[in-house]
């Protein structure tokens, strides 16, 4: 992937362009929100995806994004914050940001945040008119991670035209779609916990790719229905797992919250319109307004 890095501290911009380089992509850099416009409009179809900051002088990433989004732009952008900017990182993800991080970040973060972008733009375009007729759609899957890219592709065929149609960023539908499945997967049938990342990654995905091969595990269900009138559709992704209390997630995020409740939660309810869970915690319901 061709990203444009924008940072003004030096050392972290270095830093995660290294990291980048190494991982076989190639990196634009720029120390301030101006400089990284300068050099997009210069060849916005070159990039990617752009990764900034937050704070900056000249032009702030809110800001960058502002002028981006105001010039139609609809190129993908992840934004790193720190903790005490995560006000600032909602409102971004309002402007219709891809992902955040927050510092001090591990690069597999990067990576996997990375690796969904990928995921989603390298997903089958739709292609059928059909689409619009189909009122409901089920679908039951096994516990397996790898499998959230064929669920993407295959309603992606359905909610895409709808997408295109009333102006509605594709994108950012199948960041909640994968969000879903794999928090059903990993964390519901799995019972893999979040707050493991926190420790260490390596951890975290080994622990996933045991149970995924565990039966006491993998042999519990993810049923995923799609269902579509001409006010909304909706995606509804239920696990078989234990489930979770809903009254714990907050209605405003800090620091405290945001890691007691995970980022993918809060990037589900920026995108879509509703958001609701069944009693258990364990059915998942997100709506889309046409």
């Amino acid at each position: 992937m061709k990203i444009l890095l924008i940072d003004d501290e030096q050392s972290l911009q270095e830093e995660i362009a290294t990291y980048l380089k190494m991982e076989e992509h190639t990196v634009v850099s720029a120390a301030n929100g101006q400089a990284g416009w300068d050099l997009f409009v210069q060849s916005p179809d070159e990039f990617d995806v752009i990764i900034t900051d937050i704070r900056m002088p000249v032009l702030d990433g809110l800001a960058l994004m502002k002028k981006l989004r105001k010039d139609h732009h609809e190129i993908p952008i992840i934004i790193i914050t720190g903790h005490g900017d995560l006000d600032a990182s909602i409102q971004a993800l309002r402007l219709g940001a891809f992902d955040f991080l927050l510092k001090p970040f591990d690069p597999q973060a990067l990576d996997t945040a990375l690796l969904k972008l990928k995921t989603l733009l390298s997903a089958k375009k739709p292609t059928t008119e059909i689409a619009a007729c189909v009122e409901h759609i089920r679908l039951t899957i096994p516990s397996k991670t790898k499998l959230c890219v064929d669920v993407l592709d295959y309603l992606k065929n359905y909610y895409g035209p709808l997408c295109q149609k009333h102006d509605i960023n594709v994108i950012r539908i199948g960041v909640c779609v994968m969000e879903a499945l794999t928090n059903a997967i990993q964390h519901g049938n799995l019972e893999v916990p979040s707050s493991l990342k926190q420790e260490s990654w390596d951890k975290f995905f080994t622990l996933i790719q045991e149970r995924e091969n565990d039966s006491q595990f993998t042999d519990r269900q993810v049923t995923i229905q799609y269902r579509v009138n001409k006010e909304q559709f909706e995606i509804e992704v239920e696990d078989e797992g234990k489930g979770f209390d809903q009254a714990i997630l907050p209605e405003n995020y800090n620091e405290d919250t945001l890691l007691s409740s995970g980022r993918g939660i809060l990037l589900i309810r920026s995108y879509m319109d509703d958001v609701k869970w069944d009693k258990q915690g364990s059915k998942i319901i997100m709506t889309k307004k046409l």
